[in-house]
This record gives structure tokens, sequence and C-alpha cells, in this order.
């Protein structure tokens, strides 16, 4: 993790990784910098640092889609916010430190949490949706599938930088979100997680 070197003292410093509610289950580090960070009105063209960098983006709210801050609130140790930041032009800054994917125990705390279903859910076989024309897509019933691509057994050529997978979306869907977990042959365990809206 860098920092963006400066002599001045931030406005605020918060911790998500160690906070309880985080620790306990998932939270979005953008929610949580807003709950958190309130008196100060940070989403007023604040710029956003992570690990040192500018991202490209100024405007923290409407930009927030963009910028990748969908991620678990646990994955980032501090926060820091500056009201007026030189190095950002004088404007407000929000310089998140984010862990590296090895650097996460994702299963901290989640044991915790603790909660009683009533009944269960039977294991089904689950199948890609496909529609093979544009009639039959539209004729179809609505598709409220809250899967829509599972590959337990997707395998990337070394060196080979892209894959390309091709899925249906839900009828009601408001975006959707990946998460690609994995090992590798050295049995370094991947993970990635992105929402698109």
């Amino acid at each position: 993790m860098a920092d963006v070197p400066t002599n001045i003292k931030p406005d605020a410093i918060i911790y998500p990784a160690l906070d309880s509610n985080v620790i306990k289950r998932s939270y979005d580090i953008s929610d949580y910098i807003r709950k958190q960070l309130k008196s100060y009105n940070p989403q007023r063209n604040a710029k956003i640092y992570i690990n040192g960098i500018e991202q490209s983006f100024t405007n923290f709210e409407s930009n927030i889609g963009d910028s990748g801050l969908f991620e678990d609130a646990a994955n980032f140790p501090m926060v820091k916010y500056y009201a007026s930041l030189p190095q950002a032009n004088n404007q407000p800054a929000i310089l998140l430190f984010q862990s590296s994917a090895d650097e996460v125990d994702r299963e901290i705390g989640k044991a915790v949490d603790e909660q009683t279903l009533m009944g269960y859910m039977p294991i089904t076989q689950y199948t890609n949706v496909t529609y093979e024309t544009t009639a039959q897509k539209f004729n179809s019933p609505k598709d409220y599938r809250p899967t829509l691509y599972w590959n337990a057994f997707a395998t990337i050529e070394a060196g080979n930088t892209s894959g390309l997978f091709t899925f249906f979306n839900n009828s009601r869907a408001k975006g959707f979100c990946i998460t690609i977990q994995g090992i590798t042959e050295s049995g370094k365990v991947v993970y990635y997680r992105e929402v698109f809206k």
C-alpha cells in the first residue's frame, strides 16, 4: 500500500477492516465511507486515491459505479479524508488503502453471524439459459434467475489476458455482479469481485 506524500494531518481517519460491523458481514466501502464521513460531505468534488494512485474521476457520488468502490470494506485497512489537499489542487480528497487479494482473510468473523432459516434449499443442477432466436427470447416466461452464469471449471491459458463468456441477463436486472474465484497451479487463491450497474 502506498500513500500520497504530504505533511498535512488528515481531517478524519477511519479503519474499516477493524470495524465489528464490517468483520461480521459484507459492507460496500462506498456505503461505509458515506456513513462514516457524512459530517464532512466527502462526495462534493472529492478526489479519490487508491493506494496512492489518483483515480480518473473527481466526483465521488456520480462516478461511483465506475470506481470499483463496491468492494467489501474489509479489503480496506484505512481511509483518510482531507477537506483540502494541495496535491489534489486544494480540493477535498479521500485516500483509500486497499489490501492485496492474498492479504485479506475473507472468513474472519463471518462464521459468528448465525441465522435461523425456515426450511431448506435443495441442491439442484444449474443450467445456463440460452435463447436460440430473438422470438424465443421474447416469447419465453420472465427470467428471474439470481445466477446468470456459472462455470466451475473455467480455465485460462498461461499468457492469455482475456477470456470471453456470454450469458443472457435477468428480466428485472438493474445490473450484475461478477465474482471470480479460483486457484492457480502453484496453489495461490484468486478472488475478484465487481458490481456493474
